[in-house]
């Protein structure tokens, strides 16, 4: 992974527009990946956004956001090569659990962005020789209950 992966995914879900109030209501979204179909429950607050090149889903609701990319499988542990690249390339970074295929820290992509907390989650996909990649974050002091960890509980396989 490199420094300028990093700082394109730090854009992608920067955050912008103001807080809403969480409801605890949700959609299903799905989309299609290789044939497969997938899943993911998104508070009725948030916005979906159209995806681009790199990226299969993103949505955003003020400073809270989400992306679901794809990456090529380059490691037996891909989830440990992004928790490394992102200790060597954020400004700063802090991880506050990980297990084999989630985890949660908090960190500056740049020393002039404002600290976010981030979770992400992996989905290996070793047929096709590549992972999903699910992050969602939210400005670290910001006054909202994080939606992040429930939206990417939700994440999964349908077919």
């Amino acid at each position: 992974m490199t420094k300028k992966y990093w700082l394109i995914l730090a854009l992608i879900l920067v955050g912008c527009g103001e807080q809403a109030a969480p409801k605890s209501t949700t959609i299903s979204h799905t989309f299609s990946y290789q044939g497969k179909t997938w899943q993911i429950q998104i508070p009725e607050t948030w916005e979906i956004l159209a995806p681009d090149r790199s990226t299969l889903f993103m949505a955003r609701n003020g400073d809270e956001n989400v992306a679901i990319l794809e990456r090529d499988l380059s490691s037996n542990n891909p989830a440990e090569q992004i928790i490394n690249s992102a200790k060597n390339d954020f400004f700063s970074f802090n991880l506050e659990n990980q297990s084999q295929t989630a985890w949660a820290f908090n960190g500056k992509p740049t020393a002039t962005t404002i600290a976010r907390n981030f979770w992400q989650q992996i989905e290996s996909l070793p047929e096709a020789n590549k992972f999903l990649l699910a992050s969602c974050s939210q400005h670290q002091d910001s006054p909202i209950k994080s939606s992040c960890a429930s939206i990417l509980k939700s994440w999964k396989l349908v077919e």
